[in-house]
Parts: C-alpha cells; structure tokens; sequence
C-alpha cells in the first residue's frame, strides 16, 4: 500500500465518522488498529454508513467518498496484517484531515518520464527523435532535463509513447 492510499483510506474513514456522528451515531474506534489494516476498517465504517442511509446518490458526501476511492492506487488484501509506520503515519494525517471535513487534496502529477516511457516502447533516442520531428540531441537534454518540449512536441511525446 502506497502511503498516498493510506492517506486516502484513513480520510475516507475520517470524513465517514463525521458523518455518522452529524447523524446521531457514534463510532468506537481505535486509530492504532484502524491505521495499522486501513481497508478493513474502511470497509467497516462505510457499511455502517450505508446502514445509517448516509451514502446514497447524489449526495454531496457520497460524491466525496467516491471522488476518493478512485484514487486508490490499490486495495490491499484486508488479512495482509500490519502496515509499516510510515503507511500508519500517512493513514493517521488523512483520518485528521476528514474527521475535521477538510477536502481530500489532489494527488501530485506524476512527471512524465520520456526515457521511461521510451525504454518501455523499446525504441532508441534517434527513432523517438524521427517519430517526434526533432534530433536526437534534443531528445536527449530532454531526458537529462536540460530542456523541456514545447507544447507541439509535448503532445507528439504524448502519442507516440502512451
């Protein structure tokens, strides 16, 4: 588990308890066990939210919870047992930040990796160079990050290696 999934997890469950507590109920937790198998208890809080008819569609919560979910990288195996303590920090930050209803913030941009990207499609500098209109040279302060492709290269970048 990513600890950007973690962060999401523990913020889901955040945001769901204050829901629930808005509502009337109330949620015996202990962060410890909750941070250390964040989907089990995830998973736990949002059928009890479920139960409370607290999610449903359209709701501004529902639409939340879900706008999260979707960011999930992965769901790890609920038994997989302990997470390590930085992945239990990262659930402990986003439990804080939805208990107190604060938007989910937007994951960073992944950069785009030309050479990555290149070596997966199996080409070299010159042939990624000829498909792009440019010279190899260019392709390379590219990937050295001595320069950045314009917009029109950006978007040839962009299909030629997607």
């Amino acid at each position: 588990m990513t600890n950007r999934d973690a962060y999401i997890f523990g913020w889901v469950f955040g945001r769901t308890k204050a829901e629930i507590e808005k509502a009337g109920g109330h949620v015996n937790d202990d962060l410890g066990i909750c941070a250390s198998n964040p989907n089990r208890a995830s998973g736990k809080i949002l059928h009890r939210a479920s139960n409370m008819r607290l999610l449903h569609l359209g709701s501004k919560f529902d639409e939340d919870i879900g706008k999260a979910l979707c960011q999930l990288e992965e769901i790890p195996d609920p038994d997989e047992g302990l997470q390590p303590i930085d992945v239990r920090n990262s659930w402990t930050l986003g439990y804080y930040k939805g208990i107190y209803c604060e938007p989910l913030p937007a994951a960073e941009k992944k950069p785009f990796d030309i050479e990555t990207r290149r070596r997966e499609k199996k080409l070299s500098q010159a042939q990624l160079a000829e498909l792009v209109g440019v010279t190899q040279a260019q392709v390379s302060r590219w990937e050295k990050g001595q320069a950045q492709p314009g917009e029109e290269n950006r978007k040839k970048l962009m299909e030629v290696l997607s």
